[in-house]
């Protein structure tokens, strides 16, 4: 898989190996925003997304919150 998942359902379905290495890093990048009080807001396949280096990073954060009006995006830098 490389670009986003969204991308990859024209391919046919993926490994079981793939989507469970990509679904881990999912859930560690939502535990991340989870654990600064920010809500990813809009998760959808094409904010998923799979580079040439595998890193799976979550982008598209124009619909996050910030829980009780605080919180702020993580450093560009991160791969969340």
């Amino acid at each position: 898989v490389q670009g986003h998942l969204g991308r990859a359902a024209k391919y046919g379905p993926l490994s079981t190996p793939d989507v469970a290495r990509i679904l881990a890093e999912c859930l560690t990048g939502l535990a991340y925003l989870h654990e600064r009080k920010l809500a990813h807001g809009r998760l959808a396949p094409e904010s998923v997304l799979v580079p040439r280096s595998g890193v799976v990073k979550l982008g598209d954060f124009l619909g996050y919150k910030a829980a009780d009006g605080w919180g702020s995006l993580p450093p560009a830098e991160y791969p969340v």
